[in-house]
């Protein structure tokens, strides 16, 4: 069932909720480029102390409802298909654009003075209140992106003796 159907859970049977002793929701929200096989695996890595649930994306069904939804809409869906998951202990994970999701989603609870997640736990984005690493590129030359990608990390140095000066 990964990634398929109108489910907001890709597991549902994993967001059933159970004793007051059951492990805690680790509610995993994918990159935009990704899907719940993200998160393949990571069942192991907490053991009993958590039940990593991946959360499938607004807009990832076979609708496409959300697919150009802006962020607020993309954040109310969310809370709406999550619901009940959202009402008890649960622990926050996104991973890149999953984490702008799950950050923006802990700060509307907050303001609704609703249960917020026992950990937000984001990956792979730069924190909110500090420019984004390549805010500047927008105005470089190819050679000057080319040089800031590899300084970066994004491509590597060989690419540099392609390009002029």
């Amino acid at each position: 069932m990964c990634n398929r159907g109108r489910s907001p859970v890709a597991h549902p049977a994993a967001a059933e909720p159970g004793p007051d002793d059951a492990p805690i929701a680790l509610l995993g929200l994918h990159p935009a480029g990704g899907s719940t096989a993200f998160f393949t695996g990571w069942q192991r890595a907490p053991g009993e102390r958590a039940g990593v649930v991946p959360v499938r994306l607004p807009g990832r069904d076979a609708t496409g409802g959300h697919r150009r939804a802006g962020l607020p809409s993309l954040v109310a869906a969310l809370e709406r298909d999550l619901g009940p998951l959202l009402d008890r202990p649960y622990l926050l994970h996104g991973h890149s654009m999953g984490a702008l999701l799950a950050h923006r989603l802990t700060l509307c609870r907050t303001e609704q003075g609703r249960r917020l997640p026992e950990r937000l736990l984001l990956g792979a984005c730069p924190a909110p209140h500090l420019p984004h690493p390549l805010h500047r590129a927008a105005g470089l030359s190819d050679a000057e992106l080319v040089l800031l990608l590899v300084d970066f990390g994004a491509l590597p140095e060989s690419l540099t003796d392609a390009c002029p000066n």
